[in-house]
């Protein structure tokens, strides 16, 4: 471990027109707990990836200890990095996720397990190692992220992106201890990034203050609260924030309207200023005393053990915090005296000097300062959050309920139709005799019918292995931004965009041997003498090759819907822990495409198992029934011998087979998953 030196960061986003981060110099000292405390957009989150490097800074060099790892790698850095949410290897165990980054390094197998160990205790997982760490509990899965890191002890500094924002309320007070405990035992650099002044203010040696893509102050905990030297600072941190009134600096006396508050510390010149006091150093009575600001009163908040009195002093807000026995009624004209040294004056926003009272020393600070890094208690953060519940709607199945009903009518009908055909023999429409099931059971026990079957279970089969693979394949090809996204996009859809029909048409010239452009290149140029008319595999082939044109595009455009939708922190995980291509695609890709894949395994084998309209264009189910899959089989029955009987039996047949096999394909691959 070592300090870690920023010598004019600064990062960019657009070129220099805007920083998000503004060139700055800054040490992160050895051994200590920081927090960094400031708005959504303030740069936290970036000044955070610029340490770990996973952003390389716009300017500026980076400094661990008397090493430049600017162009260094983020595996080379050694920094632990844990994020918003939990970041695992979710079909690992806890053992196997401990043991990641090591394994990636090349660590040996009895130090691996060690390390393992010893972290796995210190973080309260050892009778958790061997469990899925996706049935683990929100806290626990982020103990785990958290652990991934520690057990690399050479690590620089170990830093934490708002890693308790998904954590429930009451589970944040648990972790927040862990965190102090871990930081105690290990003596990492910690730097938590927070918007929350809870968590910068309970857990940190020293809180930094951003703004804008700039620190706007540093310090402890009471320092920030008890002395901001920034407005921004007053208002962001305290709850309620800092009072802010306009106020004039005349021959030595700060003036807020016509009353004198106390005399101006410094050597201040005449002019406009803002007072700055937090509403802990505000005393409220009915009666005039000198210093004091004449106010209406607004409101009064009862928090239970203290009130808020919210008061307008010429059209501005001022909030005082008063004991909870005290009485004030909304509409009447109250004092407001401020405690000197807990009084501040602003220019520009920036604390330009302080408020001395008129006469005598009088603080009231002292016996605040304990109060000034009070945390909300769990009850209070779960009130909080259950505020932000909405109601559910619970009229959207009348939406809903339309579309179930003309679905189900359009579907039933024609089900009900064949199944009536299908238990007849009909001679003439009014000539019928019912069979019962002697349709059925000579169509399974047709040669004919059983052979195209295991063609069509062969055809789907050859498809999937070929074109979830290549489906896959092209997506993790595709590019990830700019203009190229379009453009790949449009290319890998173009053979969705074309009839089934033309693709057959277009296969049957392409591949023909005397015309076509690919059975010309195979015949003279190969010198492989192809022809899918009269030899029954060059037929398999030329079917096989038109489907998998026509159809992978499918399976990698849902593959790339997939890949787009994974977080980026899932990828900056793996590059902390030194993971290779391949160990991010197993790992981390592959499992959370499981849901598109097994979308996709059902959409093609559904589509493939009843492929007609292609290969009857191309080949007409030849040479010698080659190509002839059960839906060419059954048109024939149906359309060419216009035999309703055996072809209604022959459908509800292929519809049971299909959802049978459908079904299988989706309990193996969920079940595959958990």
């Amino acid at each position: 471990m070592a300090d870690i030196r920023l010598e004019g960061v600064g990062h960019s986003y657009d070129g220099g027109r805007t920083w998000a981060l503004k060139p700055m110099t800054w040490t992160w000292r050895e051994a200590r707990a920081y927090a960094l405390l400031g708005p959504s957009g303030c740069g936290k989150t970036t000044l955070l990836n610029i340490v770990s490097g996973l952003l390389s800074p716009t300017v500026g060099r980076i400094w661990f200890g008397d090493r430049d790892v600017t162009s260094v790698p983020t595996a080379g850095r050694n920094i632990a990095q844990v994020f918003q949410f939990p970041v695992l290897y979710e079909q690992m165990s806890v053992y196997d996720n401990l043991a990641f980054p090591l394994r990636n390094r090349r660590y040996p197998k009895a130090e691996i397990d060690q390390r393992v160990r010893r972290v796995s205790q210190l973080l309260g997982l050892d009778e958790h190692l061997h469990r899925r760490s996706r049935r683990l509990d929100p806290g626990r899965q982020q103990i785990v992220s958290l652990g991934r890191g520690l057990v690399r002890s050479e690590v620089a500094a170990v830093l934490l992106d708002e890693p308790l924002t998904v954590i429930d309320p009451a589970l944040k007070w648990t972790l927040r201890s862990k965190l102090k405990e871990i930081h105690r035992d290990t003596g990492h650099t910690l730097i938590y990034v927070t918007h929350d002044q809870t968590e910068a203010l309970t857990f940190a040696d020293e809180v930094v203050v951003l703004k804008d893509g700039e620190v706007v102050q540093s310090g402890t905990p009471a320092e920030l609260f008890l002395s901001p030297a920034h407005e921004f600072v007053g208002h962001f941190i305290g709850s309620p924030g800092m009072n802010v009134l306009p106020a004039e600096v005349a021959g030595g006396l700060v003036r807020v309207g016509e009353a004198v508050i106390g005399r101006a510390v410094g050597e201040l010149p005449p002019g406009p200023v803002r007072v700055g006091v937090r509403p802990e150093f505000v005393r409220v009575s009915a009666a005039r005393e000198t210093p004091g600001v004449k106010a209406r009163v607004k409101g009064v908040d009862r928090m239970g053990a203290y009130h808020l009195v919210r008061a307008d002093v010429d059209g501005h807000d001022l909030v005082a915090k008063v004991d909870a026995g005290s009485h004030h009624t909304p509409g009447a004209v109250e004092f407001f005296h401020f405690a000197a040294d807990g009084a501040f004056l602003f220019r520009d926003e920036v604390r330009c000097g302080s408020i001395a009272p008129l006469e005598g020393p009088g603080s009231v600070t002292s016996q605040l300062a304990e109060d000034a890094g009070a945390e909300t208690s769990p009850r209070e953060e779960a009130r909080g959050r259950q505020a932000d519940l909405k109601p559910k709607n619970n009229r959207a199945w009348f939406l809903v309920l339309p579309v179930v009903v003309s679905v189900a009518f359009t579907a039933v009908i024609p089900l009900m139709t064949v199944v009536n055909f299908s238990v007849q023999d009909i001679f003439t429409p009014t000539d019928r005799i019912f069979v019962g099931l002697d349709w059925f059971r000579s169509i399974s026990r047709d040669p004919e019918v059983r052979a195209a079957f295991l063609r069509t279970l062969l055809f789907s089969a050859q498809v999937l292995l070929v074109e979830i693979p290549l489906g896959v394949a092209i997506a993790v090809c595709m590019p990830r931004r700019g203009v190229s996204v379009s453009v790949a996009l449009v290319v890998v859809a173009l053979p969705l965009l074309i009839p089934w029909n033309v693709v057959g048409t277009i296969w049957q010239i392409f591949a023909r041997g005397d015309i076509g452009l690919g059975g010309w290149t195979i015949n003279n140029v190969l010198g492989i003498g192809f022809n899918y008319t009269l030899d029954s595999t060059d037929a398999w082939i030329t079917v096989l090759l038109m489907d998998v044109w026509h159809w992978t595009p499918l399976v990698a455009l849902l593959a790339y819907a997939g890949l787009r939708s994974i977080p980026d922190p899932y990828f900056q995980a793996a590059q902390i822990d030194a993971a290779s291509a391949w160990a991010t695609f197993r790992h981390i890709q592959l499992p959370r495409l499981r849901g598109v894949l097994t979308i996709a395994v059902l959409l093609r084998f559904m589509d493939s198992f009843m492929i007609y309209t292609e290969p009857f264009v191309v080949t007409g189910g030849g040479p010698g029934n080659a190509t002839s899959f059960l839906s060419i089989l059954l048109s024939k029955i149906a359309v060419g011998q216009f035999d309703l009987g055996p072809a209604g039996a022959f459908s509800l047949l292929y519809f049971l087979i299909v959802q049978i096999i459908s079904y299988v394909f989706f309990t193996v691959l969920t079940r595959s998953g958990r």
